[in-house]
C-alpha cells in the first residue's frame, strides 16, 4: 500500500492550495514549491518508494524543466533495505516528516490492539486512563476549538 502522501487525494488537496504537483507513470507524486521572490522552486517527493537511477534522471528532467534548485526525497523505506542513498547520489539531510510510518488496523478491537503492543506501551495507555486521559472522536466545530 502507498503511503498517503503519494495518494492521489493528497495530491489535489496540495493542487487545490496552488502548489504543482507532477505524477510520474513510475509512480512517484512529486509537489514543486515556488522560492518567494525567486524564479525557482523546490521539488519534495515525500513517503514514496525507493527511486531507482532511471526514476531519478526522470525527476530530474522535470525538475530542470520546473526550475527547482532541488528535489527533496523521504523515501518510505527501511533503512536496511539494502539501497543506499548515497549510491544514488543523493545527500542526506533532515526529514520533515517523520522517518518512518506505520500502520494500524483500527477494524481490530481495543483489547486487540493492546494485546499487539509492548508491555510498557500497554502500561503507559491504562495509565493515562486513569490519569484521566480520554480520547473523542468529534469533527464538529466545537470539537475542532476545545
Amino acid at each position: 500500500m502507498n503511503h498517503p502522501l503519494q495518494s492521489w487525494a493528497w495530491g489535489e488537496l496540495r493542487a487545490s492550495s496552488r502548489v504543482n504537483v507532477v505524477r510520474f507513470d513510475e509512480g512517484f507524486q512529486v509537489t514543486f514549491h515556488k522560492i518567494p521572490k525567486l524564479p525557482w522552486t523546490i521539488g519534495y517527493c515525500p513517503k514514496s518508494k525507493m527511486p531507482s537511477k532511471k526514476d531519478l534522471e526522470i525527476i530530474k528532467n522535470e525538475a530542470v524543466r520546473q526550475k527547482a534548485i532541488m528535489v527533496k526525497f523521504e523515501p518510505n523505506v527501511r533503512a536496511d533495505s539494502g539501497v543506499s542513498m548515497k549510491s544514488l547520489g543523493l545527500v542526506k539531510g533532515r526529514a520533515l516528516f517523520t522517518k518512518f510510518s506505520f500502520w494500524l488496523d483500527l477494524t481490530k478491537s481495543e483489547e486487540e490492539l493492546l494485546a499487539g503492543m509492548k508491555s510498557k506501551t500497554r502500561y503507559n495507555v491504562r495509565l493515562a486512563e486513569k490519569k484521566g486521559v480520554r480520547v473523542v472522536e468529534d469533527s464538529s466545530d466545537k470539537g475542532f476549538e476545545d
